[in-house]
């Protein structure tokens, strides 16, 4: 599959979700999830497994949406919850590592990303040029 930014995601002001890197990022993320969880044991499918992948799909699931709505207020709340998924996502990977679930070397660079994505800076998603010239997240 072709990355996030080889979707013909553009360098200009953010206009849409597809613009913002932190979508990208957590598409990327998704994606690799997906392809490392499919690797997991078979008794997980039901679990760890789909717990991952739900909490994993919810982040740029929830970013499109909050880009979507006509407030900012709006937007922010569903950054809010993208968030709260990827404190999940983080949670559930350390729990998988603690039952010794076997972690592709793939996963390592994601496991910083997490933990920079749960501390974006306010105006990281704010769709305004100047708000995104200042995110250190959209370039």
């Amino acid at each position: 599959m072709k990355s996030a930014s080889e979707r013909g995601v553009s360098n200009e002001a953010p206009r849409s979700h597809r613009d913002l890197k932190v979508w990208q990022i957590s598409l990327d993320v998704t994606e690799t999830l997906y392809r490392i969880t499919s690797a997991w044991p078979k008794h997980e499918q039901y679990g760890l497994v789909s717990q991952v992948r739900r909490a994993a799909v919810s982040v740029p699931a929830n970013i499109a949406e909050g880009a979507g709505r006509r407030t900012p207020g709006e937007f922010m709340h569903f950054i809010g919850i993208a968030r709260g998924s990827l404190a999940e996502l983080y949670t559930l990977l350390i729990v998988a590592a603690g039952f010794n679930i076997s972690m592709s070397l793939s996963i390592r660079p994601f496991w910083k990303t997490c933990l920079n994505s749960v501390a974006w800076p306010p105006d990281c998603c704010d769709l305004s040029t100047s708000a995104a010239s200042r995110s250190p997240l959209a370039h």
